[in-house]
Order: structure tokens, then sequence, then C-alpha cells
């Protein structure tokens, strides 16, 4: 359990540091917030853990705001729970990759 909660931390932690290192703060028209402003929690402190729901919807505020991260419904899980494909990439691959 505590493993899989790791790598969605780590997991959440790298999409922000994907979203905001690599893009040139000139063609940024609006400011990626960190995870942990967003979440309004220090994401990564002891006994400090972001939920799915919270990292999914972190994930889809990005979204509206770059082009680097895609978020795309996969439709409910058998337990009717949304499941989603986050997908983060390079500028120059956003129009190369499906």
């Amino acid at each position: 359990m505590l493993k899989g909660i790791t790598r969605s931390v780590l997991g959440l932690m790298t999409v922000g540091l994907v979203v905001l290192a690599g893009a040139p703060r000139a063609q940024r028209q609006t400011a990626i917030p960190t995870p942990s402003d967003f979440l309004k929690i220090k994401v990564g402190s002891d006994g400090v853990l972001a939920s799915y729901d919270q990292i999914a919807s972190y994930v889809k505020a990005i979204d509206a705001l770059s082009d680097r991260i895609t978020v795309e419904d996969l439709g409910p899980t058998t337990m009717g729970h949304q499941r989603d494909h986050h997908v983060a990439r390079e500028h120059e691959e956003a129009g190369v990759l499906p």
C-alpha cells in the first residue's frame, strides 16, 4: 500500500516538474501552479500524501494550461470510478504522438 502511495506522489511531482521545467517562459501564457500550491499541501512532506482524486484534479487543471499534458478518459473501472490516462510529453512531440 505504501509503495503505491509513494509512486503516486512521485508521479505527481514528476508531472509537475516536466511541465514547469520544460516550457520556455516566453511561450507560457498562464502560470502553471506547483502541485503544492494547487493542492494547498506540502507535497513530499512527512505524513502528507495526496489522494488519487487530488492528483487527478491537479493533472486535469494543468491539462487546461499546458499543451504538454493530455488527459484522456478511459471510462469507468469495475467499481464505477473514473479512470484517466495522463500523458506528459516534450513540446516538440506534442503534434507527433497519438
